[in-house]
């Protein structure tokens, strides 16, 4: 028979590269905000499905705001209540809330206990501490540390309002590295602005690829205030455009999506075959199975996928 002589179109061709190893560049990058967006999100899902796999998995959270007790107890019966509720993982975030001696030594006890009984991994975020601290979470059996950055460090350090924290970038990014030097694995993401550029969003992604972060979480800035981006512009289009041109930037990392439910109709059917590989915040995934079966979560849950 004769053989084809169609030509590969580009993202076809950056795919393979991709796939062998190769670190796309800034020209890459532009060519893809202008590919078809069907095909960019068929190779984006391809990337996923070689690189990642299908794996889905459930994680419960609790988090603890401004002048809220920090309660072992409450800890617990989340931690349980997520487990029960077939929850793989477990995150508890501190949203950088000061802790006394008494509160750490009982939240270490809690992490050992929750460990012990369920066997979930144990993701500590938002806390300020030293490495010593942070080896002592890790030997009662926490594996992760999340720290948010959101922004590159000029335009964060310039932002006000920000309810998770009032540290700056630079001391984010060193309780990161405080926290991978005593034995954790470490996670951040970026804020998706729909007034930024691709450009800025992938300068971002290799910055913070720099860390050697084990998971890239994505979500919308709905708790800076002053950002022109919030609730002005964010579609689906836009949205997957931006997941699938990450994936193709951190193709062996999973990606979490967070904090847009209110753009997920349908439980999130839509963003099938995308590139991500977990959620937050019951915001549905990128993966090929059905959502059908998948039951409803309350607010305190999300799945991630692998």
């Amino acid at each position: 028979m004769p053989q084809s002589n169609k030509k590969m179109s580009f993202v076809d061709e950056l795919t393979e590269k991709v796939l062998q190893g190769y670190a796309i560049t800034h020209d890459d990058m532009r060519q893809l905000v202008n590919a078809d967006l069907n095909e960019l999100q068929r190779a984006a899902c391809r990337l996923r499905q070689t690189l990642m796999g299908n794996r889905l998995e459930f994680f419960g959270f609790i988090i603890f705001r401004d002048g809220e007790n920090l309660s072992a107890d409450l800890i617990y019966r989340e931690a349980m209540n997520a487990y029960q509720r077939s929850a793989h993982c477990f995150e508890i975030d501190l949203r950088h809330n000061s802790i006394t001696p008494h509160q750490q030594r009982e939240l270490l006890d809690t992490c050992k206990r929750i460990r012990r009984e369920t066997g979930m991994a144990l993701t500590l975020s938002h806390a300020t501490m030293t490495q010593k601290q942070f080896v002592q979470f890790r030997e009662c059996g926490v594996t992760f540390y999340h720290e948010m950055l959101g922004y590159p460090k000029k335009r964060l350090d310039s932002l006000t309002g920000d309810k998770r924290s009032s540290l700056t970038y630079d001391e984010k990014v060193q309780l990161l590295k405080t926290a991978r030097s005593a034995g954790l694995q470490i996670t951040s993401g970026a804020f998706y602005n729909t007034e930024d550029s691709s450009e800025v969003l992938f300068d971002f992604t290799l910055e913070l690829k720099e860390l050697d972060l084990f998971s890239f979480l994505i979500r919308e800035p709905e708790w800076i205030t002053g950002n022109p981006a919030w609730h002005s512009g964010f579609t689906r289009q836009a949205l997957l455009r931006a997941l699938s041109i990450l994936r193709f930037t951190v193709p062996k990392m999973p990606i979490i999506l967070g904090g847009i439910d209110q753009y997920l109709p349908e439980r999130g059917n839509w963003i099938l075959n995308s590139s991500v590989n977990g959620t937050r915040n019951l915001c549905a995934e990128a993966f090929d199975v059905t959502m059908d079966n998948i039951p409803d979560t309350p607010h305190n849950m999300g799945f991630i996928i692998f």
